[in-house]
């Protein structure tokens, strides 16, 4: 299935984002909260049925090939600067899904759009439902980092990435992340410039992001790295609420 790349899927709300307007994000983030909970229901109606949740997993799985050349063939990125999908929040990879269809966000190889515009819905939560489900490879960072970075992570991060860094309600799984994908993603929270709103904006991340000094950050990023993470099928556990 080809899908049709654009630009802007509602240019008003991008203009006002790209602006820098606080009524922008507003509606911006409303749009897509209305947009991503139709996808939040499917999700959860396919956990409580095991056989269609089970096709679910492999209609996401031949879906997969789109996003294999980035994010690795099972959702294990091994390009350093592309996160790994694999034991994902489903609700935040849904939410994702309709903010790079609306054009709020953009990644930087300008892809994403385009693959996700014209995708089904039942595509979207087939993805979802396949990547969480999905093992996450764990990868080896400092010890001395990390063990520095444990209480500053409690600090800034748990209150909405959770205790273990596995997300809450739609917040992302940030637990088991490459560390330069996670120190890239401060770095564009931090750059909060107006060229930069539709790849990244979060007040609180922005904030947050500029009160760390560079030690503070990459002791972070390696703690988190040097999380486990189960995904469903074997444990894990996310909550279905949206923010």
């Amino acid at each position: 299935m080809r899908y049709r790349h654009t630009r802007l899927k509602y240019p008003i709300i991008a203009l006002l984002v790209l602006s820098g307007s606080p009524l922008g994000h507003l509606w911006a983030q409303e749009s897509i909260s209305q947009s991503t909970q139709p996808l939040v229901e499917k999700y959860r109606i396919l956990q409580k049925n095991p056989l269609a949740r089970n096709r679910a997993i492999m209609q996401g799985k031949q879906q997969a090939f789109l996003c294999a050349y980035c994010h690795g063939k099972d959702g294990n990125s091994t390009k350093p600067r592309f996160p790994s999908l694999a034991s994902q929040n489903p609700v935040y990879l849904l939410e994702q899904f309709e903010r790079f269809r609306a054009g709020v966000r953009e990644d930087f190889t300008g892809v994403m759009q385009g693959l996700v515009e014209n995708m089904p819905a039942d595509d979207k939560v087939a993805l979802a439902v396949y990547y969480a489900n999905n093992p996450l490879t764990p990868i080896t960072s400092s010890p001395l980092l990390a063990k520095k970075g444990k209480p500053l992570y409690e600090k800034y991060c748990k209150q909405c990435h959770g205790k273990n860094g596995q997300g809450t309600k739609g917040y992302a799984r940030i637990a088991g992340q490459q560390t330069v994908y996670l120190l890239e993603t401060l770095d564009l929270f931090k750059d909060d410039s107006r060229s930069n709103l539709r790849s990244r904006h979060s007040d609180i991340m922005t904030a947050l992001s500029r009160l760390l000094t560079q030690e503070e950050a990459l002791s972070i990023t390696h703690y988190l790295t040097s999380l486990s993470v189960k995904p469903p099928s074997v444990g894990g556990n996310y909550a279905t609420d949206m923010k």
